[in-house]
């Protein structure tokens, strides 16, 4: 039974942690295996570095409008905006880095050392904004399937809007329901009596006050005014990212309209739900699938795929070496 155990722990962990490895080999060799890699190197040398500069505007005005949706949700402390600026920019880093978005709790440890912001509402703010990032692009995908013509088969395409239509249909389930869940955590409460040992366990008492921190969090930042601020500026910062990998198709010598790419960035969002180290493969097979959905021929999308990755590290690299050299030399003025 050991041994069984031992065993089923084993292959789990080979299996967790070759994924982020064994994934971009497999893509990779997909995408040379098709294409020369000279032709890679000669996408990136000729591209075109005015589009390329708008593409790096674009995604540093991503960054700031997701500093200023942060703020917003913050309501334990007044973070200095230069300051916040340069801790969510890191904790994107570490969020693009780290395999199967781990990188998410960099956020909240890096609000707590950086800026004395507590856990409760460093974990609030987070979900917050991660709730509006997946309602706008759950909006994008709607839009996607039903209003623009993909180049894929009647089949994918009923499948498609059959998986949207279920999943609207579950999203109003659970708000219709919301009511009974309520009256469900009252019935709880009223028979707190029925759990009397768990209450004198000093363990559940101290996980019950943090959670207890998290929920009030929440509440503080369940006003009309926070909500319109946050969708105002998630809709700004998805923007800034439709627009940034528009510019930088573009500026890797590719005609494609703005609408066209917005299917092309939904798709690749998703597919970092199996995000390796650094998103590579992940990044590569879903531009190569949206770009596919498009009308790109194989060669190009595999181009523009690789290439892009390349851009956008080099995008993000520039602006955290930026948010960690000042981060640094703020806090060591400030001694």
């Amino acid at each position: 039974m050991i041994f069984e155990n031992y065993r089923q722990a084993l292959i789990k962990n080979i299996v967790k942690w070759l994924f982020p490895v064994a994934l971009p080999c497999i893509i990779f060799w997909l995408l040379f295996s098709k294409t020369q890699p000279e032709v890679f190197w000669v996408a990136l040398k000729n591209a075109s570095f005015p589009w390329l500069a708008l593409g790096f505007i674009m995604y540093s005005a991503n960054q700031v409008f997701r500093t200023l949706r942060f703020q917003c949700l913050i309501h334990a402390v007044k973070p200095d905006t230069q300051q916040l600026f340069r801790v969510q920019s890191l904790y994107i880093f570490f969020n693009y880095m780290l395999p199967f978005r781990t990188g998410e709790a960099a956020y909240i440890y890096l609000a707590k050392r950086h800026l004395n912001i507590p856990v409760a509402n460093g974990i609030s703010s987070l979900v917050a904004a991660r709730m509006s990032d997946y309602f706008l692009l759950i909006v994008c995908c709607v839009v996607i399937t039903f209003c623009m013509k993909l180049n894929i088969t009647p089949l994918i395409n009923m499948l498609m809007k059959g998986g949207i239509t279920f999943s609207l249909v579950i999203i109003a389930s659970f708000l219709l329901f919301r009511k009974r869940r309520n009256k469900f955590f009252v019935w709880m409460k009223e028979r707190r009596s029925f759990h009397t040992l768990w209450q004198k366990s000093k363990l559940i008492q101290k996980f019950s006050g943090e959670f207890q921190k998290i929920i009030q969090s929440f509440r503080e930042i369940c006003t009309v005014r926070i909500a319109l601020q946050t969708a105002f500026y998630t809709l700004f910062t998805w923007l800034c990212i439709f627009l940034a990998f528009y510019m930088i198709t573009r500026g890797l010598g590719y005609s494609v309209g703005f609408l066209p790419m917005i299917a092309v960035s939904v798709i690749a969002v998703m597919s970092r739900a199996f995000q390796g180290i650094a998103d590579l493969g992940s990044h590569e097979i879903g531009w190569f699938g949206g770009l596919i959905l498009i009308g790109f021929s194989g060669k190009d999308a595999s181009i523009v795929s690789f290439s892009s990755h390349i851009i956008i590290l080099c995008y993000m690299l520039l602006v955290t070496v930026y948010s960690k050299v000042t981060l640094f030399s703020k806090k060591a003025l400030c001694r």
